[in-house]
Order: C-alpha cells, then structure tokens, then sequence
C-alpha cells in the first residue's frame, strides 16, 4: 500500500495532536473543570438607601463573605473551605471594590 504525501502529512499531524494532548495531561498542564468550579453560589440584590423610605434585612447573617482582592469581590463560603469566587454581574462582569481606612 503506497501512500501519497498529503495523506502521510495528515495523519502525521493527527498522531503529534494526540500525543501533544496526552502528554500535557500526563505531566498536569490540562486543568479540567469540575462541577465546583462552576457553581452558582446565590443570587443576590441590592437595597438602596432612599431617605423616608424604611429597609429591612433579616438579623441572620448570610453565610458567604466578601473580601477585596486585587481591587475585585471575592465571595467567599463559610460553609465550605475552598469555595469562593468572583463576585460578578449579569453581564458577567466583575465586581470592583476599593479599600479605604476609615479615621
């Protein structure tokens, strides 16, 4: 069986592909999503301050935390160790947030 060039070519290429794959994710470099990367923590609204106008909020407190990193919200799980994420907006875009000390 004779095989012409482009043909060899091809399946040269395939073969380095799979090999390429194979050993990226033998040796870690492949990161492959889990279900917890992905999780939807909880949804969340804003209450605004409107003066005259009475806000209530339950006295229990939620049990995720926020903390500024890097000038972003980071929602953080009390629940579960390792579980916190990026505070972001239905567009999908992040949360700033500035740090400043108060006198």
């Amino acid at each position: 069986m004779k095989l012409n060039h482009q043909t060899q070519l091809l399946a040269v290429a395939i073969v380095t592909l799979i090999a390429t794959v194979f050993v990226l994710h033998y040796y870690g470099y492949l990161r492959h999503s889990n279900e917890a990367d992905a999780i939807y923590m909880a949804e969340f609204s804003l209450i605004a301050n409107v003066p005259g106008q009475d806000q209530y909020v339950s006295h229990i407190p939620a049990k995720k935390r926020a903390r500024c990193v890097d000038h972003y919200l980071v929602l953080e799980s009390t629940e579960r160790a390792g579980a916190a994420g990026l505070l972001v907006d239905k567009k999908q875009r992040p949360v700033r947030c500035e740090f400043t000390e108060e006198r």
